[in-house]
């Protein structure tokens, strides 16, 4: 398994947006032309996640700072979820982001959402994979998102300044939100 960077011209587009229609709801899914056109305004890279048979099977939106990725968009293709290609995606991730802690933030458990168990499972691989809650929470594009860190310390400020890093983007704007606690 391996992890490419894609440019507008990439051939695995139209695989690329079956993905990303069926992972994501209709107000969290970005337009995954325009964030690989963006890429050059700040460092964010959108990879593919290409499986050991050479097929590409989900991707990766990243925002890299000196010290802080954010993971920002990740999917893997529905028909193969729950065969460990999460799994190996995140460690190849990880590997990828080098020194940097690694920030991951997904949809919050919420028991009257029609997607709660596709919520729960996604926290559980994170757990699974050395990830940790942080206690800290974002709301953007109408929902909630619980803040998970590749490290146990979790660097507040460095998020921060991730964000901040991305305030030139138009297109960023919802990720502007400021993480909180919950009383």
């Amino acid at each position: 398994m391996k992890l490419i960077r894609l440019t507008p011209d990439s051939p695995e587009l139209a695989t690329l947006n079956r993905i990303n229609e069926e992972a994501f709801p209709i107000n969290e899914r970005l337009n995954l032309l325009d964030v690989i056109k963006h890429e050059s305004l700040i460092d964010r890279r959108f990879l593919g996640i290409i499986d050991d048979e050479g097929k590409m099977c989900g991707f990766f939106m990243i925002i890299l700072t000196d010290d802080c990725g954010y993971g920002a968009y990740f999917a893997i293709e529905a028909s193969i979820r729950g065969h460990g290609i999460g799994t190996k995606a995140l460690k190849l991730l990880i590997e990828y982001c080098g020194k940097r802690q690694l920030i991951i933030d997904f949809e919050a458990l919420d028991e009257n959402a029609p997607n709660n168990d596709q919520r729960k499972r996604r926290r559980n691989l994170y757990l699974r994979n050395g990830f940790f809650p942080t206690g800290y929470f974002r709301y953007y594009m109408d929902c909630e998102f619980e803040i998970f860190s590749s490290w146990k310390n979790y660097n507040q400020e460095a998020f921060m300044r991730l964000i901040d890093s991305t305030r030139c983007e138009v297109t960023d704007a919802e990720f502007l939100a400021p993480p909180y606690r919950k009383s």
